[in-house]
């Protein structure tokens, strides 16, 4: 029985429907096969939608862990560098397009 099949059969019986034949013998015999094969439905359904929820967040919060680890590379990167071009002496070409861009 799959779970929409349960799900029909439990709207039917709330609706004032016929009762079906699975819910009063999992009342009555708990441990009956019915009752195990629709817990057991129930069970998996849990267990697929919880770890697809848990995947998505980890994929979440991976992505922002990835964004966050870039900035601060492209950061210490850029920063790092600062002291060797601050004492590199400029060249001719350098020099020139310094000059070219100060505004006057």
């Amino acid at each position: 029985m799959s779970n929409a099949d349960a799900a029909d059969q439990y709207n039917n019986d709330q609706e004032g429907g016929e009762p079906s034949s699975w819910r009063p013998l999992s009342r009555h015999n708990p441990n009956g096969v019915g009752a195990v094969a629709a817990a057991t439905n129930v069970a998996n359904a849990a267990r697929e939608r919880t770890a697809e929820h848990l995947l998505a967040a980890q994929l979440e919060q991976m992505h922002g862990q990835v964004a966050a680890r870039a900035e601060t590379m492209a950061a210490a990167l850029w920063t790092g560098q600062l002291p060797e071009l601050a004492v590199r002496p400029l060249d001719d070409d350098a020099i020139g397009a310094v000059i070219a861009r100060v505004p006057s």
